[in-house]
């Protein structure tokens, strides 16, 4: 039992189908049930009760037991004087307010039914990757639809995080964070810091100064990499040669090459291979923000990041979706919130829906359980669903969880 799971119950207005009565013998009729407080305080704040035949408005205390009251040392914080309420699963000890008058307690237990606490310790207890996997049933169409739009968009707002933390470090210069952050993408997980400092170290005006000599930009990215200061054939020692001039020129310093990685990275991974990626990127256009928040359609925004080199395409057309899925349309969902410009958001957000869904581990283990991701905003809202409410065990704070939890309790 955790004081979560009373939350929940309490939020879900599952107790207002009973007669409730204090553990005084006096009836309480609930009439608000609070706005919910995740920050330091009460529970429940601003709640309405009416207790025998007096209305009270004020916060609201849970926990599971009563003495936790004095564990958690409320009867030291004058933030707690205010309780109106104290909620409790167990009632084990009667509370006192500091003037020694008991403070009013709801005890739970006998209200909660068997098949809901069955199913939270189940929840709590289970070892597989889904903790509902052995009892999962989908809520109804408009729920399911409703949560995943919640969940995509709280991805978002968390996948932006590092890039805000650039922007700030860039004084609000949405083109050059852009830059940053492009290159600490390609980086991917395992070498996204280096990446991130190779960009830091050739600033943006120096990229666009080269962008016609393609020649100059692998000379660049490679030297400030480290990666020229062994040349091993013609080729290498000519782009070093160019690098050296340029290093003294704009006094360029190199990233510490042991901060690149090879091991467990397939060879179209090496940083090697996705600098030259980058070299071609910036080649093409090396103000890409302005382009890619004017781009109108899917395929406009696509198109800046359709390269050819050498009769190739630098990037396949699975790779420009994920590279628009984790790093572009995060970006340009945060610039339309920032300006205030919702029509980008929305636009944004459209594209989630036209892109083709995610094909990894967890939208493959979804699919064993019949949820079947549509596009790339359902797969990633099926990520964020596993990330960050099943591998946390925050089954009550899930839409599924709650459907689980209350579905036979309401009927």
């Amino acid at each position: 039992m955790k004081e979560d799971l009373l939350h929940f119950i309490w939020q879900s207005k599952f107790l207002l189908r009973h007669s409730l009565i204090l553990t005084s013998g006096i009836p309480v009729e609930v009439l608000q049930t609070g706005i919910y407080n995740r920050d330091a305080g009460p529970d429940f704040l601003n709640a309405r009760v009416r207790i025998g035949d007096t209305l009270w408005v004020g916060n609201i205390e849970f926990h599971v037991q009563s003495s936790d009251w004095i564990a958690h040392q409320h009867h030291q914080d004058d933030a707690y004087n205010n309780v109106i309420l104290h909620i409790v699963y167990h009632h084990d000890r009667p509370i006192y307010y500091a003037n020694h008058t008991p403070i009013p307690t709801l005890e739970l237990r006998n209200y909660l039914p068997p098949i809901l606490l069955k199913r939270y310790a189940h929840l709590q207890q289970s070892k597989t990757e889904i903790p509902c996997y052995s009892i999962f049933e989908k809520p109804e169409s408009i729920k399911l639809l409703a949560w995943f739009d919640r969940l995509l968009v709280n991805r978002l707002e968390r996948k932006t995080e590092t890039f805000r933390q650039i922007l700030h470090q860039h004084q609000q210069h949405w083109e050059e964070a852009f830059y940053i952050y492009t290159a600490r993408y390609l980086g991917s997980n395992t070498n996204a810091q280096p990446f991130e400092w190779l960009a830091e170290r050739i600033p943006l005006p120096i990229i666009s100064r080269h962008k016609n000599r393609p020649d100059q930009l692998m000379a660049l990215c490679f030297g400030v990499s480290g990666f020229l200061n062994k040349p091993v054939d013609a080729k290498q020692k000519v782009l070093a040669k160019e690098y050296a001039f340029l290093k003294s020129k704009y006094g360029l310093q190199e990233v510490p090459f042991s901060a690149w990685k090879f091991s467990r990275t397939r060879p179209a991974n090496f940083p090697t291979a996705r600098i030259a990626q980058w070299v071609h990127i910036l080649h093409a256009s090396t103000h890409l923000f302005s382009k890619v928040i004017r781009a109108r359609t899917l395929e406009e925004l696509k198109s800046w990041y359709r390269i050819k080199a050498d009769g190739h395409a630098v990037l396949s057309e699975q790779a420009i979706d994920h590279l628009l899925i984790n790093a572009v349309l995060p970006v340009l969902f945060l610039y339309g919130q920032s300006t205030g410009d919702m029509d980008v958001a929305e636009r944004i957000l459209s594209y989630f829906d036209a892109l083709k869904p995610e094909n990894n581990r967890i939208i493959r283990f979804w699919q064993t359980l019949k949820m079947d991701a549509e596009n790339a905003a359902q797969s990633q809202a099926l990520i964020e669903q596993k990330t960050r409410y099943c591998d946390a065990l925050k089954c009550v704070d899930c839409a599924i969880g709650q459907h689980l939890l209350l579905h036979e309790t309401n009927t």
